[in-house]
């Protein structure tokens, strides 16, 4: 199988993993936002244990890379390539 076949059928399985019903949706009995152990289904929110585990690895990437902004701006770019400026004589 070529890379381009594996890529297809890889893409294939995600896209029959995200149907209505399975198991990658939003409502899924396997998303977080569903597993009362995890999150707060009343209230639509992460249990105090689940925010304690997310604020400390967010801690610990943080502290190992001081360098990098953390400003909350985010620069997007949509669209196809430009294309190089023609020579001309």
């Amino acid at each position: 199988m070529t890379t381009d076949d594996q890529a297809a059928a890889h893409r294939a399985h995600l896209e029959r993993l995200c149907a209505d019903g399975r198991p990658l949706t939003a409502h899924s009995r396997y998303a977080t936002t569903q597993n009362p152990g995890s999150f707060n289904v009343k209230r639509q929110q992460p249990r105090h244990e689940r925010r304690s585990l997310h604020n400390e690895i967010l801690a610990a990437v943080v502290a190992a890379h001081p360098e990098v902004l953390r400003n909350r701006k985010a620069i997007v770019l949509a669209g196809g390539p430009g294309n190089p400026p023609r020579r001309t004589r």
